[in-house]
């Protein structure tokens, strides 16, 4: 039986079944790799709606999490920038003295 096959449900721990398989060709460094994708669904309609819902939410709390997260970074490489170009400008200053 297939691995795919046994995963449970994350809701209602029904053994999820297969909606839809593709492959896809990808370039490497050292020829082509084919990538076999496999989507999984409950087999309670009612159930993965709740759970698509739930990974909307979760995916949509993760980019949030990361666009914050770059503009802290951005924020404290700016600071960071500005303090080295007023430590930089006073050292010149002192030596120009």
């Amino acid at each position: 039986m297939n691995k795919a096959m046994q995963s449970p449900c994350t809701r209602c721990q029904k053994p999820r079944i297969i909606s839809k398989t593709w492959t896809e060709t990808i370039e490497t460094y050292s020829g082509k790799s084919v990538i076999t994708h496999t989507e999984t669904i409950c087999p309670d309609p009612e159930c993965q709606l709740v759970v698509d819902k739930q990974l909307t939410a979760s995916r949509e709390r993760n980019a949030q999490a990361k666009e914050d997260r770059e503009k802290r970074m951005a924020q404290r490489m700016q600071a960071n920038a500005a303090s080295k170009f007023a430590a930089s400008a006073a050292a010149a200053e002192e030596a120009s003295k």
